[in-house]
């Protein structure tokens, strides 16, 4: 995957959604995509997963982001809220994973209720 492809796929998820919210939210921490390669933490094999990074700059935690990743938790769950920076720089765990960018943003962002953005959700 090369970071046309990756822009394409976050302009697909976008449309898909239909969601304001959620849009809005993807809009405002969307970054150029590019790549980091992140450490694989549960066995065998030890070796770095090639992600995409889509949304940065997330306001609970600097040294967090949102990968796209084909590999490791993918492609069920392709779209990783990951740590990006730090000692604990890695692909994180199975519950932070999540099939679609919106999937994402709901879980961390959206209230149920159908309410405003919320951004005091913590990771």
């Amino acid at each position: 995957m090369d970071r046309d492809a990756v822009t394409d796929l976050v302009e697909r998820e976008l449309a898909a959604t239909g969601d304001p919210a959620v849009q809005a939210v993807i809009r405002q921490y969307r970054v150029e995509p590019y790549p980091v390669d992140l450490d694989w933490s549960f066995g065998p094999p030890y070796r770095p997963h090639a992600c995409w990074v889509v949304l940065d700059g997330l306001p609970w935690r600097t040294t967090v982001g949102v990968v796209h990743c084909d590999d490791g938790f993918g492609p069920d769950r392709p779209w990783g809220l990951v740590f990006l920076r730090g000692s604990n720089r890695s692909m994180g765990i199975p519950d932070q994973w999540y099939a679609t960018l919106a999937d994402f943003v709901k879980d961390n962002w959206v209230p149920e209720d159908g309410g405003t953005v919320d951004q005091r959700k913590q990771s």
